[in-house]
């Protein structure tokens, strides 16, 4: 299944601003209720590091989320942002943690 994404500046916002906040070890999840079903975002700051350190935290919440949002209840919109510690986690590392927060939000039964 193809994850429907998140792609505006503006979707992305209204998500940051009016959505609830989960935060994680590795990323924080912010989630909004939506009429569209479930999609994401990703955002990841220059606090995290440089062009390929942000890139690589990018990938690795995309396949966090491939794997996890499918099992997601109901829509929603989510924008996942990375940590500072997201540097040098391993792929199994970031989609636990983000599990465990959509977890929080009761996005994701478990």
């Amino acid at each position: 299944m193809r994850l429907s994404r998140l792609r505006r500046s503006p979707d992305i916002r209204a998500v940051l601003q009016g959505g609830r906040r989960y935060a994680g070890g590795l990323v924080v999840v912010y989630v909004r209720p939506s009429e569209r079903g479930v999609r994401a975002g990703f955002v990841c700051a220059r606090t995290v590091g440089g062009a390929v350190a942000r890139n690589r935290a990018r990938r690795l919440m995309k396949e966090g989320a491939r794997v996890v949002l499918p099992f997601a209840r109901g829509p929603h919109d989510v924008v996942i942002a990375a940590r500072p510690e997201i540097r040098g986690a391993k792929a199994q590392d970031v989609t636990a943690d983000m599990l465990d927060a959509l977890r929080a939000a009761r996005v994701v039964e478990g």
